[in-house]
């Protein structure tokens, strides 16, 4: 047992630790951070991460241009911002539609995050050790919330969850001080058993469903 939980923890530690990626190229934000950029598949938008250290607040563009083409950012980076302790804002464009696993984990700085009604997809690990977080305004087309999404974002009490999101990963919300969750919507959503599990102090949350209203 205790090997598995080694590897366990060196799979994290790797996945977690900073990286280096390629990209395609650089630009300078509204806000006055650099960010790397990564051309996708259709050619027409980009994958956006941190280039050096990022700190303050921080102004995602939802469009960028280089060498007269303009590419549209749809996509955050797994592990694009992860560790980023100085960040004490970020402001997420209408244009992204998944954030990538481990995205913006550990980024203990931020104190509350908007998800716009463009994202999808909500990665494993996506805000995972925020702990400074202490709201979270979830859009409304999130259909997937990853694993351990927001584990341990101790500083959640409340969140309230749209009538779009279809699935719910394993610890999600295993968060310490979360008491209460609002899941929205025509029928609930599936979960991983564990989606809402505490620490093992006390035992799991039991979400309320309020349905919504039907359109």
């Amino acid at each position: 047992m205790g090997k598995k939980v080694f590897f366990a923890a060196f799979l994290l530690l790797g996945f977690f630790a900073p990286q280096a990626w390629a990209y395609d190229f650089t630009d300078t934000a509204s806000s006055g951070q650099t960010l790397q950029y990564t051309i996708l598949a259709d050619s027409t938008s980009v994958s956006v991460a941190k280039h050096g250290t990022m700190t303050g607040d921080l102004v995602i563009p939802s469009t960028v241009t280089n060498d007269g083409t303009t590419y549209t950012v749809t996509t955050i980076k797994a592990n694009g911002f992860g560790m980023c302790f100085g960040l004490t804002s970020v402001s997420i464009p209408n244009s992204v539609t998944t954030i990538g696993g481990a995205a913006f984990h550990s980024c203990i700085g931020l104190t509350s995050i908007t998800i716009p009604d463009s994202v999808t997809t909500i990665g494993d690990n996506a805000f995972m050790l925020c702990t400074g977080l202490l709201s979270v305004t979830i859009g409304n087309s999130v259909g997937s919330i990853g694993t351990a999404a927001f584990s341990s974002c101790d500083g959640l009490t409340t969140v309230t969850l749209p009538g779009s999101v279809t699935y719910i990963g394993a610890g999600a919300f295993y968060c310490r001080s979360l008491d209460t969750i609002t899941v929205l919507g025509q029928t609930p959503p599936t979960a991983h058993a564990a989606a809402f599990g505490a620490p093992t102090a006390r035992l799991p949350i039991r979400p309320v469903w309020q349905k919504a209203s039907a359109r």
